[in-house]
């Protein structure tokens, strides 16, 4: 549907809202209509309706009042609440959801209205929008019915995410006090912080924190704060805004939307009793309506997503015409107050704030490999075992690997590569606090071999131990590290994959010996302060998984409580078909947890298993290869140490640069998987 160039001129003086015409459980034409009686009520407002056209054009068409004031965006795909946000987030380009952020974004919508999934909607709100400079996490505001002169609470969060520090907290107040001004009038609103008391010693260290800080900012920020509130404060008139977790706010509202029901129900149950029964509903139905009217979730439907660069708001999933109508008369006196740029400027200025804390990241200074001599083509196995180097190649992309040689082991390949990531950081033993080695094939049942490196190095103070998470390793090393470090355990950590895959292979079994390589790599991490923001160097993130169901598809037959060695076994196209997907949804997962996208990232780091896997993961990621650094063809699949090596051989060529952002992901038996994202 077009306008005309009067009608578009007419257009350009209206707030333009952004609405998801396909989100919630009542349908589009129950989207359409809530926009009609908007459009009834406020001649200054238009749409941009995003669903597909062919179900759209028919009931926009049956509105008089959205003439000339409605365009729509062709969007085929819908998401479902059943969807996974990090599906969506992966998948969703061509949904309506995707297509109604992507106008905000793009400047020609002020504010997105949607009915739809609310963890997709953050999610892809998150990644498509970003966040406000200086707020590390957004956050969800309602309105809650309370005995208030204007009859509601803003209260937040209530689910964007269930963790809050002190710093959260502060940020929540200022977004919740900018809402309250623009979305209420409210010009100096009263701020109560959610506490199990009222008392000042009550609560979590956080909360007693949090206390301190929006009671400093108070003044200047322009709002009264009026401490710590509890539980029945939330529908009282003690506060104005009600500053809480996402875990507890969600709790709280759900509580009160229960109990509402209750209530309902047991009214309407009470007046069925008994003949004298129905004759006082009649004598009360007055006040009953003025009751529910009061009270009637439709009229306050709309939780504002805030922290983001544009307004969101969500709109409850079984929302009927008057409650989308509701939400968009809210998104539309936000946007017309500019509320994003205020709210930007406010928490931006933060007035007597003290700084933003810095935020400790585990940052790459240094990093090394190292490579057995031994090279072994893939015209080695022909006439030894039915293979060839075609065959070879074009199920797996390898062309060579590397074996040890006599008297070469995990840790001696593991100690050369520690010793080259020293050099490069230009570090020695003495300085590092602790050393992780991910491994399958360790010198000795015990000790680890992550002991026998530190004493190889010179070691003698810190602590060393072994992760073993198959080829998944390394990303769980990499996890651990920076958990050592954020905790201040360790302000160094060398992080290590080495393998010596050569010695549990079955060399009979074609669909295996042929895959595997040896190796090892390592980076040195080290404690440094950043912003806590996505600039930041370091890791930024991390994804771990696990699901022993699958043990079965990667494995050795045999083992010490066994009492055997064993060999490798792996059904390869079982592992194939599980590969792609995982990688693909715990590097999504990491990516949304670092507040970045995959348009964000400079290269993909991959376990370097097999080629195919590769290139699918990418598909996946809708990531050229051009963006993905690949060593499997010359050093087979080396296990956990696949990713070290490739970051040292990526970094040695020329292609990994410091300030790139890199998101690694690997799967290995267990089956296990994760991803890790850092900025180099």
């Amino acid at each position: 549907m077009t306008v005309s160039s009067d009608q578009a001129q007419a257009k350009a003086q209206r707030t333009v809202i952004s609405v998801d015409a396909m989100g919630g459980d009542q349908g589009p034409a129950i989207v359409v209509a809530g926009c009609s009686a908007s459009a009834k009520k406020n001649d200054q407002i238009s749409f941009v309706l995003h669903g597909p056209a062919a179900t759209l054009e028919p009931l926009v068409a049956k509105r008089p009042e959205l003439d000339g004031r409605c365009v729509i965006r062709d969007a085929q795909d819908v998401v479902t609440m059943d969807d996974k946000p990090s599906n969506v987030v992966r998948n969703g380009k061509d949904t309506s959801m995707w297509s109604a952020i992507e106008s905000v974004r793009t400047g020609e919508a002020s504010v997105a209205v949607s009915c739809g999934n609310t963890g997709a909607l953050m999610a892809l709100s998150m990644i498509r929008l970003k966040r406000l400079p200086g707020v590390n996490r957004p956050a969800i505001a309602v309105l809650y019915p309370c005995s208030s002169p204007q009859g509601f609470n803003v209260m937040l969060d209530v689910g964007a995410d269930v963790r809050a520090d002190a710093d959260d907290l502060l940020r929540f107040a200022l977004m919740g006090k900018s809402y309250a001004r623009n979305g209420m009038d409210i010009q100096r609103p009263r701020i109560g912080l959610l506490n199990v008391g009222t008392e000042e010693h009550k609560g979590r260290t956080e909360l007693k924190e949090a206390y301190e800080l929006i009671r400093e900012n108070a003044d200047e920020a322009e709002f009264e704060f009026v401490g710590f509130v509890e539980g029945s404060d939330i529908s009282g008139d003690v506060c104005d805004v009600i500053v809480t977790d996402g875990f507890t706010g969600n709790i709280a509202i759900k509580t009160g939307e229960g109990t509402a029901t209750m209530i309902g129900n047991g009214l309407r149950d009470a007046f069925k009793h008994s003949i004298w029964s129905r004759a006082a509903s009649l004598l009360a139905y007055t006040s009953l309506a003025r009751v529910k009217k009061r009270f009637d979730p439709r009229r306050v439907n709309g939780g504002v997503f805030l922290g983001l660069n544009g307004t969101v708001v969500k709109s409850h999933g079984a929302a009927d015409a008057t409650g989308v109508s509701s939400a968009i008369k809210l998104a539309a006196r936000l946007a017309e107050s500019e509320f994003t740029n205020r709210l930007a400027a406010r928490v931006a200025a933060a007035p007597g704030e003290r700084d933003r804390r810095m935020t400790t990241r585990a940052v790459v200074i240094g990093a090394g490999h190292y490579l057995p001599e031994r090279v072994v083509e893939n015209a080695e196995f022909e006439g030894k075992i039915e293979t060839s180097d075609e065959w070879i190649r074009s199920r797996s992309g390898i062309e060579r690997r590397h074996f040890v040689a006599d008297g070469e082991t995990t840790s001696t390949m593991a100690t050369a590569a520690a010793k080259m990531a020293l050099a490069a950081a230009g570090k020695t033993a003495a300085d590092v606090d602790a050393i992780i080695l991910a491994t399958s094939t360790a010198d000795f049942t015990f000790p680890s071999a992550a002991t026998m490196v530190q004493d190889q190095l010179g070691m003698e103070q810190g602590y060393a131990f072994d992760v073993q998470a198959v080829c998944a390793g390394f990303v769980f090393a990499l996890a651990n590290a920076n958990a050592l470090i954020l905790s201040g355990q360790a302000r160094r950590v060398m992080v290590i994959g080495a393998e010596t895959f050569s010695k549990i292979m079955d060399w009979t079994d074609r669909s295996t010996s042929v895959l595997f390589g040896d190796g090892a790599g390592a980076i040195l991490l080290e404690a440094q302060d950043g912003d806590g923001t996505p600039e930041d160097r370091g890791i930024l993130s991390t994804d771990l998984n696990s699901d022993g169901r699958y043990r079965d598809l990667l494995y050795v037959d045999g083992g010490v409580s066994t009492g055997t060695t064993g060999y490798l076994r792996m059904q390869g196209n079982q592992v194939f078909r599980h590969a792609v997907e995982k990688l693909a949804a715990t590097a999504t997962t990491a990516l949304e947890r670092a507040g970045v996208t995959a348009e964000d990232v400079d290269w993909v780091v991959p376990h370097q298993a097999n080629i195919r896997i590769i290139q699918g993961t990418a598909k996946k990621l809708n990531l050229p290869m051009e963006q993905v650094i690949v060593t499997v063809q010359d050093h087979g699949n080396t296990s956990a140490a696949s990713i070290p090596l490739a970051l040292s051989v990526g970094q040695q060529r020329g292609q990994i640069k410091q300030g790139d952002l890199l998101v690694t992901e690997a799967i290995g038996g267990g089956l296990a998987w994760g991803a890790v994202v850092l900025r180099w």
